[in-house]
C-alpha cells in the first residue's frame, strides 16, 4: 500500500519515510538506504527525520560509533 501511495504522490515525504521505516523493521537495509536517498533528494539533508533515519541505518550495518555522531 505504501509502494502504491509513493506512486501516486512520489514528493510525499510522509509515505516516503514510513516505508523507510517499514525496510528497516524488516532488515531490508539497502532498499531503507534508497528509500532515504530519495528523501534527501527532494527534501534535503538538514530534515531531522534524515538524521535520525541515517543514524538507524548505521546502526543495522553495526556501525555504533558512526550513528552516535550522527545524532
Amino acid at each position: 500500500m505504501l509502494r502504491d501511495g509513493i506512486a501516486a504522490i512520489p514528493t510525499r515525504a510522509s509515505l516516503l519515510l514510513m516505508l523507510t521505516d517499514l525496510q528497516l523493521q524488516r532488515n531490508e537495509i539497502d532498499e531503507a538506504q534508497r528509500t532515504l536517498d530519495r528523501v534527501k533528494e527532494l527534501f534535503g539533508r538538514t530534515n531531522p527525520a534524515v538524521g535520525l533515519f541515517e543514524a538507524r541505518i548505521l546502526i543495522a550495518r553495526q556501525r555504533g560509533m558512526q550513528a552516535r555522531q550522527r545524532l
